[in-house]
């Protein structure tokens, strides 16, 4: 959203159904009848899951990490209400401790080590979750930042501001809160339906800053087998012995 609302110079949700029909899931585009032509506007924007290694070379890519324990228990709410096995698992922990986080497409550890990699790519912008977050509501450190990346300008000082403090008023949780059905992937249903993949558009569960039923925390047996996963995988590539120094470097990178 931040992307859309820079490039449209904060137009709103007016010209979206839902953002995924304005930024296509790379992954997922040819099955839904898209092409990166269907993002409008001075440039287009997709957005993917893939690793660095596996994505289309010659965009620019802004992209984000963030504390581990905090992606499991958003991916598992997430999964929990799409995907029917993922109920064999009664909360995150179980899911931790018995999948030890090997149920995603690719070991998610190698996402930290890659972009750590490429974090000095002039194509790359590589930002720190937690750091956004306290820069949240004003983002009035982020917002020109990734503005300059993708080549988002204006004619002065003054035009930057009022622009990025519109945006920082559209991205912000309140407003994505209220208008969530922007941004819950209905698009992805609403499209299998039309073209026949599925037989019933399913009305889509992902809500914005919630677990739902989901328990939002995780036990002591789960944070150490993330904290001896990160020092078994990604210390040995990057040197950070914790996400904590990982995330404090990385956030360091916006000041460079």
């Amino acid at each position: 959203n931040i992307c859309e609302q820079l490039k449209t110079k904060g137009a709103g949700f007016d010209h979206f159904s839902e953002i995924t029909e304005v930024q296509p899931w790379l992954e997922r585009m040819h099955q839904m009848g898209q092409t990166l032509d269907d993002s409008p506007g001075p440039f287009r924007c997709f957005k993917s899951h893939q690793l660095p290694s596996a994505i289309l070379p010659g965009a620019k890519y802004v992209t984000i990490c963030r504390n581990p324990a905090n992606v499991v228990l958003s991916a598992y709410a997430f999964l929990y209400h799409k995907i029917p096995h993922m109920k064999q698992f009664k909360d995150a922990d179980e899911f931790i401790q018995k999948s030890k986080f090997r149920m995603f497409q690719t070991d998610p550890w190698e996402y930290y080590t890659e972009l750590w990699e490429i974090r000095n790519e002039p194509n790359v912008l590589l930002l720190n979750y937690e750091s956004l977050k306290k820069d949240a509501p004003e983002l009035s450190n982020y917002l020109p930042a990734i503005a300059k990346f993708i080549g988002v300008t204006c004619s002065s000082e003054d035009e930057e501001k009022a622009l990025c403090t519109k945006v920082a008023k559209l991205v912000s949780f309140e407003t994505m809160k209220t208008n969530e059905n922007k941004f819950d992937d209905n698009f992805v249903s609403r499209r299998e339906h039309e073209r026949g993949v599925i037989e019933t558009a399913k009305e889509n569960v992902t809500k914005v800053g919630t677990h739902g039923k989901v328990k939002p925390t995780m036990d002591e047996k789960s944070l150490a087998i993330l904290e001896n996963l990160w020092k078994e995988k990604v210390t040995p590539v990057t040197g950070h012995e914790t996400y904590e120094e990982f995330a404090k470097d990385v956030a360091a990178l916006l000041e460079q």
